[in-house]
């Protein structure tokens, strides 16, 4: 299974009463209570005020700490769950149960155990944007796919969770499988 970190963001100025949001407790306590007998909970937390925020940053070797958030935006991070997930789309269907999703946002992000940290010498390059797998095998792997599909293969968006899930089901479409539309 699949660690997945759920992100819960909330507008930066929200305009309803803060005790109209504590009252949505139940709820959250419902979803929080069903993930966690549902074997999929492995923590979760709120955080406390930005203003409350440290940002360390180090700069030609000397720590610079900023009060706060270092960037100011029109969504805060405001707590997190941290999901042991069968797939995406399990992870997907337990952030759309948070009551966040229906006034601010939940970001759902796959989380790289230290055993999926690419090593120096291992063949496996860190991107900034991507993470590139140059790993033989996983390029055996996807080589075989590749055929098995006629060449037919189309990614789009997050190219290694998506190779991910094509390894370990190999359930997918014979024909233009891609994430976010059809190929051209």
């Amino acid at each position: 299974m699949t660690q997945y970190l759920l992100l819960l963001y909330a507008p930066a100025r929200d305009d309803v009463d803060p005790a109209e949001r504590w009252a949505e407790m139940p709820r959250w306590n419902e979803v929080t209570r069903q993930l966690s007998e549902a074997g999929m909970l492995i923590s979760n937390n709120a955080l406390r005020p930005v203003e409350s925020a440290t940002t360390v940053r180090v700069r030609g070797g000397e720590r610079e700490l900023v009060d706060g958030p270092f960037a100011v935006t029109k969504e805060i991070l405001a707590g997190y769950y941290l999901l042991e997930c069968p797939d995406l789309d399990a992870a997907l269907d337990a952030a759309a149960r948070l009551p966040m999703a229906a006034w601010g946002s939940v970001e759902v992000r796959p989380v790289m155990t230290a055993d999926q940290i690419p090593q120096p010498g291992e063949g496996q390059s860190v991107g900034l944007a991507h993470l590139a797998v140059e790993s033989s095998d996983l390029v055996e792997e996807v080589s075989k796919l590749r055929q098995e599909l006629d060449g037919d293969i189309a990614v789009h968006g997050s190219a290694q969770l998506v190779l991910e899930q094509l390894l370990r089901n190999h359930q997918f479409p014979r024909r233009h499988h891609c994430l976010g539309g059809p190929k051209h």
